[in-house]
């Protein structure tokens, strides 16, 4: 089926990789799910043996076959697997080994928590408008000639550019909550950053290698930037808010303050306006020691229209 469309959809970067992509994995990933873990599976069907099978499923579906273009892409991929797996084997204290039984109660626990509100939902259908309109998907070296029947091939191409979106950043999603604790760095934006950065190096050092993209390279990588980090960020900083409600609420009952308690979107403006400093601070060492670079990312619209756009989206009412 997916050579089939390598068939159908002319001009692209890479004959093995065709916009029929996305769906073959669909079913192939969901086929290969359901064979180990039951449609329903218990939460503690998942075992810390299972995280490298896991990792691999979510990685195919996040990074297509981007990692297999280079040796240097999947031995990228290969080392971050091995840290992380590392890392899930050993509490951070004293080095003991995770229970498995909580392991896959901890994982439901951090998808109910991302994915139990209204905030995180709608800002991923939103940022899948923003990548679909910033084009920030495309990777084709030439323009694409589309061999279907005039009614069936406008319909297609959106439907198709939807699904692979939808995908991409579902999967990317469902990866960050599943490595969330094993990744480097106690905060949750940081730990997007690094884990963006091994998607992104995949990608620069996979598909981004093609000489046919050179010319089209840099917006294609800033592009990928956004696209790699936007939903890690998003759910990062969601949850480094709700961590800061929890424990700012947990100080004011032990000085006896007679407050209920704020929300989350009372937390929400006090926790940025703390990173907003953080951030401003980082971007002047940035001005100072790499000039070019910064003065490349703060001249890029969609970069900047980008993180205007997460603190918008983390305001919203839960």
């Amino acid at each position: 089926m997916d050579a089939k469309g390598t068939d159908l959809f002319r001009g692209l970067a890479d004959g093995k990789l065709s916009p029929l992509t996305p769906v073959v994995l669909i079913a192939i990933t969901a086929a290969l799910f359901l064979l180990m873990y039951e449609p329903r599976p218990n939460a503690k069907a998942f075992r810390r043996s299972d995280l490298p099978v896991l990792i691999l499923m979510m990685v195919v579906l996040s990074l297509y076959d981007a990692f297999d273009k280079s040796l240097l892409a999947l031995a990228i991929l290969f080392v971050a697997g091995v840290y992380i797996t590392r890392r899930a084997l050993q509490n951070n204290k004293g080095g003991t080994r995770q229970n498995d039984d909580t392991f896959g109660v901890d994982i439901r626990r951090r998808g109910k928590l991302v994915f139990g509100n209204r905030i995180v939902p709608i800002a991923i259908l939103v940022l899948m408008i923003f990548a679909i309109v910033n084009d920030l998907t495309s990777t084709y070296a030439n323009e694409m000639q589309v061999f279907l029947t005039p009614l069936v091939a406008p319909l297609v191409i959106p439907l198709l550019v939807v699904v692979s979106v939808f995908l991409t950043f579902t999967s990317i999603a469902l990866l960050f909550i599943l490595l969330y604790p094993f990744l480097p760095f106690q905060t949750g934006y940081m730990k997007a950053v690094a884990f963006a950065l091994v998607l992104f190096l995949v990608f620069l050092f996979g598909i981004g290698t093609d000489e046919r993209l050179i010319m089209s390279l840099p917006n294609i990588l800033v592009g990928r930037v956004i696209y790699y980090l936007s939903v890690p960020m998003l759910i990062g900083v969601y949850l480094d808010v709700n961590d800061f409600m929890q424990k700012e609420n947990k100080r004011r009952s032990a000085e006896g303050e007679d407050s209920k308690g704020i929300d989350f979107q009372t937390a929400s403006p006090l926790y940025f306006k703390d990173l907003r400093g953080l951030i401003g601070t980082l971007a002047g060492i940035v001005s100072l020691v790499a000039p070019t670079v910064y003065a490349f990312l703060s001249s890029q619209p969609v970069m900047v229209t980008y993180f205007s756009l997460l603190e918008k989206l983390l305001l919203l009412p839960t």
